[in-house]
């Protein structure tokens, strides 16, 4: 008789928690500044800090900013969220360069791609010589 209850009761409270309504998980909406702030950190912070390692290059820029192109994520073939950037630099006493580096930002993932020609190239890549496969989908928006 117990065992009945209690079987009873499992298969009640699993049918009344199916009924119930899932909670809804809301994906993080991407920012604009938070992609700014992942660029700074992953490509202009590590290219700044090796352009100075080397004595004999030309000096790094004494400023760069970066400046996040879109209002609003734009979305690859996955369903990504990226957002397009340049990154500008001056040089002590002279205007602003636009552009000195384009590239996307997928702030989900953390990764960086910047343009080199017609081709991009991922940010760690660049900076430690190692290639690695870009994907067709990246930074390329999708149809609506």
């Amino acid at each position: 008789m117990k065992r009945t209850l209690l079987t009873i009761s499992c298969i009640a409270s699993l049918a009344l928690s199916a009924r119930a309504e899932p909670p809804s998980v809301a994906a993080p909406v991407a920012e604009p500044a938070d992609a700014q702030s992942i660029v700074t950190r992953e490509l202009v912070a590590p290219w700044r800090a090796r352009q100075r390692s080397f004595s004999r290059t030309r000096r790094p820029p004494a400023e760069m900013r970066v400046r996040i192109l879109d209002t609003a994520a734009r979305h690859d073939a996955q369903g990504q969220a990226f957002f397009w950037f340049e990154v500008d630099s001056r040089r002590a006493g002279k205007a602003w360069r636009a552009g000195m580096m384009k590239g996307c930002v997928y702030p989900s993932s953390s990764t960086v791609y910047v343009q080199e020609g017609d081709a991009l190239r991922e940010v760690k890549t660049m900076l430690d010589d190692e290639e690695r496969p870009v994907p067709a989908t990246a930074c390329k928006e999708s149809a609506p």
